[in-house]
């Protein structure tokens, strides 16, 4: 087994090379270069064999996600992805991950993958359903549009296969803090569905699914965010 030391000569090289700073910074480039260091060590320990249960490796999604969040906060107060955050996406790559610009969204976008390495790894494991929430919430935001009757970027077999994933999450993780959004997300999924497939038949059934999981969504969390949207959601159901 390769030894610690070198991924501290990694971190070393990280922490010796400047990081350009753009003249108006929303993000101080001591914390970039410190979570960059962390992501390093993270990267590193994950593909050691003293990781078998993938703590690294989900430590590793953690870290970028966290520095993804901080350069997306850079792009948005300068209107553009700035020097800064250029230089953070080719160290990423450094690394073999992968940080992209969304030309959607004007924002950076990690692939998520340290989470689904970590799924494969420790399918079971004590951060199974904090990265398998990750991954579907990724999914609904990424393909939701303002309007729910409106499929963005994918198509109805997009959509039922996440249907799958949220089910099976509800089953896996009845109790689980995140179960209020993924019950949130599946019922809108299955308004969307019923909003585009074709086939009577199919229409009828995933129409009686969204009643019925909005119907759910709304009695469960009353007052609430997913409350209130599933509301509304069913009233457009009723005055048709």
């Amino acid at each position: 087994m390769r030894s610690r030391a070198g991924a501290w000569v990694v971190v070393g090289i990280v922490l010796a090379t400047p990081l350009p700073a753009s003249s108006h910074d929303v993000v101080d480039p001591e914390l970039v270069r410190r979570l960059m260091s962390e992501i390093a060590l993270a990267s590193w320990d994950s593909q050691q064999e003293s990781d078998p249960e993938g703590e690294a490796l989900y430590r590793l999604g953690e870290k970028v996600e966290k520095l993804v969040e901080l350069m997306n906060q850079e792009i948005s107060s300068h209107g553009g992805s700035d020097q800064l955050a250029q230089s953070v996406v080719k160290r990423l790559e450094s690394y073999q991950i992968n940080v992209r610009l969304s030309e959607r969204e004007n924002r950076l976008d990690y692939d998520l993958a340290a989470f689904r390495e970590y799924l494969i790894r420790a399918p079971k494991g004590k951060w199974a359903s904090a990265a398998q929430f990750r991954l579907i919430a990724r999914t609904f935001y990424q393909t939701v549009a303002p309007d729910p009757s409106r499929l963005a970027n994918t198509d109805v077999p997009g959509v039922l296969k996440a249907i799958a994933e949220e089910e099976r999450f509800l089953k896996d993780y009845q109790g689980d803090v995140r179960a209020k959004e993924v019950r949130f997300f599946l019922a809108v999924d299955y308004y969307r569905v019923c909003k585009n497939v074709q086939g009577e038949d199919r229409l009828v059934q995933y129409e009686r699914l969204a009643r019925r999981a909005l119907a759910d969504v709304k009695a469960r969390y009353p007052g609430s965010m997913e409350g209130r949207a599933a509301e509304v959601l069913l009233d457009g159901f009723n005055r048709n």
